[in-house]
């Protein structure tokens, strides 16, 4: 992911879920499958979707420090955390 940030110099949009957590289901069949949200997402980030709980998911929850579901993670292309927001509000 970072490379590809870095080959486009876009930063890099990561959402970080659990399999059990609602919200993160909700943010993935409500959000993500918006035209609007698409748009934007797609245009100015690489995005990147990761289960903290399982492969290579444990470091990068451990790496950003991540503790609640789900966590959207905002990096730099070389992966510098820049801003986190944990929780989903919806669509708008």
């Amino acid at each position: 992911v970072l490379s590809e940030a870095q080959r486009l110099n876009k930063p890099v949009f990561v959402d970080v879920h659990a399999s059990w957590c609602s919200p993160c289901r909700r943010m993935a069949q409500e959000a993500f499958p918006n035209p609007a949200v698409g748009a934007v997402l797609n245009d100015r980030f690489i995005n990147y979707q990761i289960d903290a709980e399982s492969g290579e998911g444990f470091t990068v929850a451990k790496q950003y420090g991540v503790s609640s579901y789900p966590t959207t993670l905002y990096l730099t292309p070389t992966g510098e955390l820049v801003h986190r927001s944990v929780g989903y509000g919806g669509v708008k």
